[in-house]
C-alpha cells in the first residue's frame, strides 16, 4: 500500500513527507508538507485523503490542466510562482509594469487564442511610445510561452507568437 514517508530533500538534511502513486501508468509525486511543521499523523491523513481522491477519480496532475485553458493572467502568476525567487526585484518590477502596461486588455484572453499577427500588431502598438518597452513585453510573451509549453504535455504545445517578430528582425 502506498503510505506517506518522510524522504530527504536536496541540501540542508531536511525531510519531506510525499505521496508517490501511480496514475495511468505514470508516477506522480505530491508534496505534502515538510516535517516537523506537518506530523506523521496529518501526512498520514493528508495521504489518505488524496488516494481517496485518487480513486474516485478527482485528482488532477499537473500535465491534465490545459495551458490552453488557461488565462494569460494565469499563466503570468504561475511563472511568477516558480521563477520569482530566482528572478531580481528590479526584474520582477519590470516584468509587472510590462504585463500591465501591454497586456492589460489580454488578462482574460486564454493563451492559446494569441496569435502570432496579433502579437506582431500589439509589438508596433506598443513600440511607437517605447521600443525597448515593446521588446522586453515580447520577450516577457516568449517566456510565459515557453512557461505554458513546459509545464503541459507534449501533446499540446502551443506556438511561440513571438517568432514571426525574429524572423522579420523586429
Amino acid at each position: 500500500p502506498t503510505t506517506a514517508r518522510p524522504s530527504p530533500t536536496t541540501g540542508g538534511g531536511s525531510q519531506t513527507w510525499c505521496l508517490v502513486k501511480k496514475i495511468n501508468g505514470r508516477f506522480i509525486r505530491y508534496t505534502i508538507g515538510r516535517y516537523p511543521e506537518v506530523s506523521r499523523y496529518t501526512a498520514r491523513q493528508k495521504a489518505l485523503a488524496l488516494l481517496g481522491e485518487i480513486a474516485m477519480g478527482h485528482f488532477k496532475t499537473k500535465n491534465e490542466r490545459k495551458p490552453c485553458n488557461l488565462s494569460l493572467s494565469e499563466v503570468f502568476e504561475g511563472y511568477l510562482r516558480l521563477k520569482g525567487d530566482k528572478l531580481a526585484p528590479s526584474t520582477i518590477t519590470s516584468y509587472r509594469n510590462d504585463f500591465k502596461h501591454t497586456f492589460s486588455s489580454w488578462s482574460k484572453r486564454p493563451i492559446s487564442e494569441i496569435t502570432s499577427e496579433i502579437a506582431l500588431d500589439l509589438h508596433r502598438k506598443r513600440s511607437s511610445t517605447s521600443k525597448a518597452r515593446a521588446d522586453g513585453a515580447m520577450r516577457l510573451l516568449r517566456a510565459l510561452f515557453n512557461y505554458a509549453n513546459d509545464s503541459s504535455d507534449n501533446n499540446n504545445t502551443l506556438c511561440d507568437p513571438t517568432q514571426k517578430l525574429n524572423r522579420y528582425r523586429l
